[in-house]
């Protein structure tokens, strides 16, 4: 159900797999990664390439100046295998 829910055509983290890919694995690559979660809610550990994100500066006003720090937000990608496991454990 979690991958079923990841929302299509957004922006790839840092191990440059998009939500289609998930959407259309295979049924044993699905059963791989369920286990591969599963071990990682029990274990309790994230390996840390997993877990690396991009952190993405966005201007907030067009109009403003592009060169004060505080016309800009920070915008996170993270994996969608993080996405996959966060809807897991907090659904």
């Amino acid at each position: 159900m979690a991958i079923r829910d990841l929302k299509r055509g957004k922006t790839v983290g840092f191990d440059l797999l998009a939500s289609e890919h998930y959407i259309h694995f295979d049924h044993i690559l699905k059963v791989f990664l369920a286990l591969l979660h599963t071990s990682f809610i029990t274990h309790g550990h994230l390996p840390v390439n997993i877990i690396k994100t991009i952190i993405v500066p966005l201007i907030k006003s067009k109009i403003g100046d592009a060169r004060d720090k505080n016309n800009y937000r920070p915008t996170v990608l993270i994996t969608c295998c993080i996405k996959v496991t966060g809807t897991c454990v907090f659904k």
